[in-house]
């Protein structure tokens, strides 16, 4: 394993979830993975997108390819939850987890401590509102 402070930092990679639910175990699926890794001074960002059950096993391989060259997993809350309902998937599937290995930093953790008595809340919107200025847009769909 590498330690975080030998990572180089074009060794990162950020990961992000979307799953079928927030309880975890085998029940919940992640349908969405969205992976961004800067290697040789460019930033790689895929994102995964599972329309079936039948294509997890295709999902996870593509994830498992992209981070091998990685040494260090950047999360929001991935330690307690997506790193471990991953771990829980490649198992299901008899596919080896590319998360062992890694170093990981998990920034929630980090900003409940570092905003606890400055902001109300620490969730992820209101971190990226409050301290970075950034606002998520609203993407309408319309039909027909």
């Amino acid at each position: 394993m590498y330690h975080l402070a030998q990572a180089d930092p074009e060794g990162f990679v950020f990961l992000d979830t979307e799953t079928t639910g927030l309880a975890g175990g085998t029940g919940t699926f992640a349908f969405l993975i969205g992976l961004d890794a800067s290697m040789a001074m460019i930033s790689k960002l895929s994102q995964y997108f599972m329309r079936d059950p039948a294509e997890e096993s295709a999902l996870l391989a593509a994830v498992a390819e992209f981070i091998h060259p990685c040494q260090a997993l950047v999360t929001f809350n991935g330690k307690s939850f997506d790193v471990p309902l991953l771990n829980t998937r490649y198992t299901l599937q008899a596919i080896s987890s590319p998360f062992a290995n890694l170093s990981h930093v998990d920034l929630l953790p980090l900003a409940r401590r570092l905003w606890r008595d400055r902001l109300p809340s620490r969730a992820l919107g209101y971190l990226e509102t409050s301290i970075l200025g950034a606002k998520r847009t609203k993407k309408r769909c319309r039909a027909g």
